[in-house]
């Protein structure tokens, strides 16, 4: 899993304007011979946080998969930390649809910028959605939401 994250961090890190549309990379680990895909959206809008975050932070939803087995929905905060003080459940918007909630998981050896959405779901709602909407609890600021412009997803790895 860390190898996955530093990968992901990576791909994160060569997104410089952090608004548009899908990114998309591939890798080989040619140890394995496997193939790993990732599909990577920023939030249209940025979110201030208090200090020692503010600045403005966009949320990236990633989707990912590595071989045959392995798929994965990922979301990173650029700055800022995710709380499961209340329960490991966000809120998501799709479209004009029924607000509806996920469980994630924050790794436990991590900043904890990042979570993974356990319910795969989610992915195939996204790739029917054209917009939709995050509510996502953070740590010291409460839930905060981030809209995205989810259509024309290009994602055929699941």
């Amino acid at each position: 899993m860390t190898s996955k994250i530093f990968l992901i961090a990576i791909i994160l890190g060569s997104l410089n304007a952090y608004s548009g549309r899908w990114k998309y990379d591939e890798s080989v680990d040619k140890m394995r011979n496997e193939k790993s895909f990732y599909a990577v959206l920023p939030s249209d809008n940025s979110i201030e946080f208090k200090f020692p975050y503010n600045g403005g932070s966009n949320l990236l939803i990633t989707l990912g998969k590595k071989g045959k087995n392995s798929s994965m929905a990922m979301l990173s905060i650029t700055k800022g930390q995710f709380s499961n003080l209340n329960g490991n459940t966000l809120s998501a918007k799709f479209d004009k649809n029924k607000i509806e909630s996920f469980e994630f998981i924050i790794p436990k050896n991590s900043k904890r910028n990042v979570l993974f959405i356990s319910d795969l779901t989610f992915v195939e709602k996204i790739k029917k959605s054209k917009k939709l909407t995050l509510e996502v609890p953070f740590y010291g600021d409460g839930s905060r939401q981030f809209e995205f412009d989810s259509s024309d997803l290009n994602w055929k790895h699941n």
